[in-house]
């Protein structure tokens, strides 16, 4: 087997670890070994290989590699889950919401939280109310009209 075979075959083992690694960082050392295999084809140096090869996967990384980057590992907009979904969303009392007892629950999408009213008003057991704000894991609600 040929010294530029083997670098053919380290260029394709380099493409197949950046399968399952993120950054091009091993797609630019794949593209210094393909072009070192190119330099080692034409019968150059053992010295001019390793240049070639240095060259090769400098240029990839500084070059290709912002570019893929920028195009290639796009991501999505933020989505809220969580307690951070919550604001702005309908909820059900379940236990009536006391200031004085310091008692209250609501359900959203089957889960029950402790909630406390915006100005601190009760609210009956049933009543729609809206989540305004989170403190910690206690929801801060207000009656809809």
């Amino acid at each position: 087997m040929e010294i530029y075979q083997i670098l053919i075959i380290l260029g394709m083992l380099f493409l197949i670890i950046e399968i399952f690694l993120t950054g091009f960082f091993a797609g630019s050392v794949a593209i210094g070994f393909f072009a070192s295999a190119i330099g080692a084809y034409l019968g150059l140096s053992t010295n001019w290989q390793i240049l070639i090869f240095s060259v090769g996967t400098l240029v990839a990384f500084f070059t290709i590699r912002p570019v893929v980057n920028k195009y290639g590992y796009k991501t999505s907009k933020h989505v809220k889950t969580n307690m951070e979904s919550l604001p702005g969303r309908k909820a059900k009392v379940v236990e009536a919401i006391s200031t004085e007892e310091e008692t209250g629950r609501v359900a959203i999408d089957g889960d029950v939280w402790k909630a406390r009213t915006e100005d601190g008003s009760d609210i009956p057991v049933n009543t729609t109310v809206e989540v305004v704000r989170t403190e910690s894991i206690v929801l801060i609600v207000k009656p809809l009209k």
